[in-house]
């Protein structure tokens, strides 16, 4: 079974030019996402991106890097289309997605990641974490589902907010997905 890892990184970001790059205490920032995955059980580690120098930098990394074309790198593309065309252009069984922005993953996750997938059998997966209620207020600072007079939550107003359920919210740091993109897009 070969296990590759892909990390889109495109050069052309509004709010900060070559973001992907950008030094974080003295490495480039793709660099973490790739050693972190250089380190776990993927088979290979690559980066999609349009940016010469991204493809310069991943590749002293230790990635593989495929080139992607500029109408699959603009400012508001998400990253469906360019796992379709890496899904394209390579073979694999299982693809693990990780974002360029996430310095703080580590190998155990994407091992763990993989482990639960083999071992529910699972075609896809994405990393969650639990999140406790907190209070939120909305654009005019209006308490969103909590009385504040009363230190009541609205939706469930007889119990205590430590003792709420957490909810589950995907965080866009990795997924995980068997090869059946290719059919998905016309990237």
């Amino acid at each position: 079974m070969k296990i590759v890892s892909l990390i889109p990184a495109r050069g052309g970001s509004k709010g900060i030019p070559l973001k992907n790059i950008i030094n974080l205490d003295g490495r480039p920032l793709i660099s973490y996402a790739i050693m972190e995955s250089l380190n776990s059980n993927v088979d290979e580690t690559w980066v999609s991106t349009d940016s010469v120098e991204i493809a310069d930098v991943s590749e002293k990394y230790g990635a593989k890097v495929l080139m992607r074309p500029s109408h699959l790198a603009d400012n508001i593309i998400i990253p469906d289309p360019a796992l379709v065309h890496f899904s394209k252009n390579q073979t694999f069984d299982i693809l693990v997605f990780i974002q360029p922005t996430s310095p703080f993953i580590k190998p155990k996750y994407i091992n763990h990641g993989l482990k639960k997938m083999y071992e529910n059998k699972y075609d896809a997966m994405v990393s969650v974490t639990k999140e406790h209620w907190l209070p939120r207020w909305n654009e005019e600072v209006k308490p969103i589902d909590w009385d504040v007079n009363n230190n009541q939550i609205l939706s469930e107003p007889t119990i205590a907010q430590q003792k709420l359920a957490g909810t589950f919210t995907r965080k866009h740091v990795v997924f995980f997905h068997k090869n059946n993109l290719r059919s998905r897009s016309h990237a």
